[in-house]
């Protein structure tokens, strides 16, 4: 299942829409706290969320999930209208995440999320071999 919280709604319609058709179910959220929310629910396998959100920022929001969910920035993609900040940049890498500026199409978006679920899986078969502390 993926996770989007944009804040174009006819983006977001779009996105399920084109995710759905690629066989994957898409939760459309409005806001980080609905997202926030959605983290409880099984089976997230990526998320895409707008840099910059009406209450807070996507980077901030996935920072706090992070702490969380820390696998979840390795399935995160997000979206910004432009140029981000060396600091934005330096964070978003740390954490795993990617960052796709748009204009960008549905076709790019969707394989990005089908690259960041592939470092995911390697990233966990990579823990799961590790040697035990």
């Amino acid at each position: 299942m993926a996770m989007t919280a944009h804040n174009d709604s006819l983006f977001n319609e779009l996105l399920e829409i084109s995710l759905e058709s690629a066989g994957h179910e898409c939760v459309v959220l409005k806001d980080p706290e609905e997202a926030s929310r959605a983290l409880d629910q099984d089976g997230l396998d990526a998320v895409v969320i707008e840099m910059d959100l009406a209450d807070r920022s996507g980077l901030e929001w996935l920072e706090a999930a992070a702490e969380e969910r820390p696998d979840l920035p390795l399935r995160t993609l997000i979206l910004t209208d432009g140029d981000v900040s060396p600091e934005v940049e330096e964070r978003v890498q740390r954490l795993g995440a990617r960052i796709l500026a748009k204009p960008v199409s549905l076709a790019q978006i969707e394989a990005e999320i089908l690259a960041q679920l592939e470092r995911a899986k390697m990233s966990a078969v990579h823990l799961a071999h590790a040697p035990q502390a």
